[in-house]
């Protein structure tokens, strides 16, 4: 992954948490730490601040093991959802290994996900993996993921996808194509509240990732959209599309 290996050098962590993980994460060592500020926080396509929130986020990895915290912050109200500024919508820690070779990487993943500024909604504890295949394509790559809530209240999801990485000096891009599934606990408990399974949404993504003036600093700006795609989901949601557009800035060593 020579191509990928170099532009995700200059590539930021966007966005919730993903069913499929679009950033490609290097090895066998990286520090990072950044901070984000976003449209509205959308997880799984589902709503979980329909207003401005912020995203702090930071991960390492030493010998291949990943650590990565992630906390979104409330900065304006959402009072469908009875969440006030300054409030935690949702705390996300993970632990990885990394094991890549010149065509694939593979992820194996222990993820927690917490919602403070709800009442009565429990952690999410899910345990999976990410594979992501480089095609003959420069900087092209498809991938596919399956996680299960170890919790036994949130049941699994899967995704497939692609995602694809240009450079284009100063300034670097990247793309991501997702098309999200789960099963009747997913739909009904941890996204739509739909009693129903299968097809959840597409993702449709774009960065723009831009160096700083000083070293080891990158700002970038992101757009991406969420479709919900079965009618029953559709049906208990307000919007059965979104779309987040995020600015931020990033520190890597």
């Amino acid at each position: 992954m020579s191509l990928s290996r170099v532009l995700l050098a200059l590539i930021i962590v966007t966005g919730a948490v993903p069913a499929l993980e679009s950033e490609l994460f290097l090895g066998p060592e990286e520090v990072v730490a950044g901070v984000e500020i976003l449209s509205q926080h959308i997880e799984d396509g589902a709503t979980r601040l329909d207003d401005v929130s912020t995203r702090l986020h930071a991960r390492g990895r030493y010998a291949n093991v990943g650590v990565q915290l992630q906390t979104w912050i409330a900065i304006g109200d959402d009072d469908a959802r009875r969440i006030d500024s300054g409030e935690f919508t949702e705390i996300s820690g993970r632990i990885d290994y990394l094991y890549e070779t010149d065509t694939f990487q593979l992820l194996p993943h222990y993820i927690v996900n917490a919602y403070p500024a709800y009442e009565n909604v429990e952690e999410a504890h899910w345990l999976g993996a990410d594979f992501w295949y480089l095609l003959p394509y420069e900087g092209v790559e498809i991938g596919t993921s399956l996680d299960y809530d170890l919790g036994d209240e949130y049941g699994w999801f899967a995704s497939i996808g692609a995602r694809q990485f240009l450079q284009n000096a100063p300034m670097d891009f990247r793309s991501w194509q997702i098309l999200n599934f789960g099963d009747t606990d997913y739909h009904e408990h941890y996204t739509s509240g739909a009693d129903n399974d299968g097809l959840t949404t597409f993702e449709l993504g774009g960065e723009v990732i831009v160096p700083m003036p000083w070293i080891n600093g990158w700002i970038t700006a992101k757009i991406e959209g969420h479709w919900w795609l079965d009618s029953k989901d559709k049906d208990r949601l307000e919007d059965s599309a979104e779309m987040v557009i995020g600015f931020g800035g990033e520190f890597r060593l």
